[in-house]
């Protein structure tokens, strides 16, 4: 299971000349990346960058920031990481180059790049006039703790339980809901008997199925997660106008988008009849 990514930055911005050539301030002399150079402007633009020491009064300050988007591979792989990048700002304290000059993995360096160009600076002043400069700041992407998933909108469980409400009024399932929903291989249990859950709910909405049906009344959902974060238990009774309350119990836990899915489903036999096992 994964937990979706969010980025922690850092906006330390350090003229080039007050620090060590060999690596970041902070940081340990390491082998550096300094292959990727990427200008903003046209090629026609005859303008050259400063040299990388450059006296200045007063340093540029950030008054725009953009916050890279993490690499899903990266995300899927639970790769963490933090990437120095150099950034040439003008006198009008816009970005024209950025280079990366460390980084702890490569498949961020792209990601770190294109939020730099959207950075805006007020421009670095030597005598009450502007200069163009070098700064340098790190990006560091961290993959977010618990807390983080359970306080995101699009993380919660809120759609998970309006699906499973579905399911047991009998809703016609659309396919991309149920890939949405359900871990691969995703069983329902009816008595003794195990059946793919995915089999199952593609015969909502056309009869009355193993999980659901329009006539039922949810007396109770109620769903459980662990302290973690990353797995949730949903209990659920039905009213059925012919057979009473019924139980059922569905296990969920996220999996590497930090979404809920559907692991197990338990169907309580004596409510339901249950397809033929396979």
């Amino acid at each position: 299971m994964r937990t979706i990514g969010v980025i922690m930055f850092t906006a330390l911005l350090l003229p080039v000349a007050s620090r060590s050539q060999d690596a970041p301030p902070g940081e340990e002399s390491s082998p550096s990346v300094a292959t990727l150079h990427v200008p903003i402007t046209a090629p026609e633009d005859t303008l050259k960058p400063p040299s990388d020491f450059v006296p200045v009064e007063k340093e540029p300050e950030v008054i725009v920031k953009k916050e890279p988007v993490y690499p899903a591979l990266a995300l899927k792989a639970g790769i963490e990481g933090k990437v120095w990048v150099k950034s040439w700002i003008d006198e009008q304290g816009k970005v024209r180059e950025v280079q990366i000059i460390r980084s702890d993995n490569d498949i961020f360096n792209q990601a770190a790049i294109d939020a730099a160009k959207e950075f805006r600076f007020t421009p670095a002043q030597l005598k009450g006039q502007p200069v163009a400069v070098w700064v340098t700041f790190p990006f560091k992407f961290k993959i977010a703790k618990s807390d983080s998933l359970k306080t995101s909108s699009t993380l919660r469980a809120d759609s998970l339980l309006a699906f499973i409400q579905d399911v047991a009024h009998g809703k016609k399932i659309a396919r991309d809901r149920v890939r949405e929903f359900l871990q691969p291989g995703a069983r329902v249990a009816i008595g003794g008997s195990l059946h793919p859950l995915a089999e199952l709910l593609s015969l909502q909405g056309m009869r009355r199925s193993a999980l659901g049906d329009p006539g039922n009344e949810i007396a109770l959902c109620h769903s459980i997660e662990s302290d973690d974060g990353y797995a949730m238990a949903v209990l659920m009774e039905t009213k059925d106008a012919k057979a009473g309350l019924h139980f059922q119990m569905i296990s969920a836990g996220r999996d590497a988008t930090g979404r809920w899915r559907i692991r197990h489903w338990y169907a309580d036999q004596n409510v339901y009849t249950a397809p033929a096992p396979r």
